[in-house]
């Protein structure tokens, strides 16, 4: 990959985790709070980020053809559903999805790098003997361009999206301002990690740091490429510097159960990640937005998944920085 390219992905992924320190897309804190306080506002902000992604992807793609790699089409069986099963299972277990885990890193929760070490051996574990018994993909063969001009329906949607926003902003143009310490009006933030996360994604298709973890768990440093592995490190450090400038980095040493907790649910949405195939982060940010309807599919039985996990009488989970902001 040409270096230019390969610097413009890492910074583009530092400044998608800094905004995720601010706008906090998480699909499990979007459900708990429609489930708590009753408001699916977070909700419809996940719609927001997906369409700004597919308005970006499809755009490019339709604009210079063949530039753009858009995910490819899994069929809608029964492993996307329990994929999305997984996913919500693994989500609710850890307290945030890949995305939210990013922020609650970012802030120094290191009992949530249990998370990663479960991705880590999910992904291992996919790629023995037990993946026989799974129609599971690597991760590679799922960025792979199938489409020929499915773009208009994507493009007009992230288009009434776009305007929709703009609307809304032209309506409070304070909500434009940007402050590099307080929080970012989701009005603003939501678009900008779409069109950050689009860009990522259309830059370089392997950044997700599943990746990054999957090389690393297979010990196949030889393919890492500077884009794949300089990409999944800067979003983290985003994440960390706009959590810093916020005041609400805390560092948080691991304790054995709300360790073992993350790891056990990044060990089940690693597997979900096999099944679907991809992480929410990932299906969010482009499967979703290339109109691929395997991620659809998998994102809604995620989301149904933790709504009825958490419709359970639960005892109080442990502590951590919240990955809400206001709307």
């Amino acid at each position: 990959m040409a270096l230019l390219p390969t610097l413009a992905a890492i910074l583009v992924a530092f400044f998608l985790g800094f905004l995720l320190s601010r706008a906090h897309v998480c699909t499990f804190a979007a459900v708990e709070r429609a489930v708590v306080r009753r408001r699916a506002d977070w909700i419809g902000g996940l719609g927001i980020v997906v369409g700004w992604s597919a308005f970006l992807l499809l755009g490019l793609s339709a604009l210079w053809p063949g530039s753009v790699d858009l995910p490819a089409f899994a069929a809608v069986r029964w492993p996307v559903v329990l994929g999305g099963v997984l996913l919500g299972a693994g989500a609710r277990l850890n307290g945030g999805c890949f995305l939210g885990s990013i922020s609650l890193l970012g802030r120094g929760d290191l009992n949530t790098a249990g998370m990663l070490v479960g991705l880590g051996a999910a992904l291992a574990l996919l790629s023995s003997e037990v993946s026989l018994l799974l129609p599971v993909r690597p991760l590679d063969e799922t960025r792979v361009t199938t489409m020929s001009n499915p773009w208009l329906g994507g493009l007009a949607l992230g288009s009434a999206v776009v305007v929709a926003t703009v609307f809304r902003a032209a309506v409070s143009p304070a909500s434009l301002r940007l402050p590099l310490r307080g929080e970012f009006p989701p009005i603003l933030a939501l678009p900008l990690v779409g069109l950050a996360g689009g860009m990522l994604f259309a830059l370089h298709p392997n950044w997700s740091y599943s990746t990054l973890i999957d090389r690393i768990a297979h010990l196949e440093f030889a393919r890492l490429t500077l884009a794949e592995g300089g990409s999944a490190v800067a979003i983290f450090f985003g994440a960390g510097t706009g959590a810093a400038l916020q005041e609400r980095f805390e560092l948080q040493l691991p304790k054995l159960v709300p360790f073992s907790t993350s790891l056990a649910g990044g060990l089940l949405m690693g597997l979900g990640a096999g099944l679907v195939p991809g992480s929410n982060d990932v299906l969010l940010l482009w499967t979703i937005p290339g109109l691929a309807l395997h991620g659809l599919v998998a994102m809604v039985v995620m989301a149904g998944t933790i709504w009825l996990l958490l419709a359970f009488p639960r005892r109080p989970r442990r502590r951590r920085p919240s990955l809400t902001t206001s709307w």
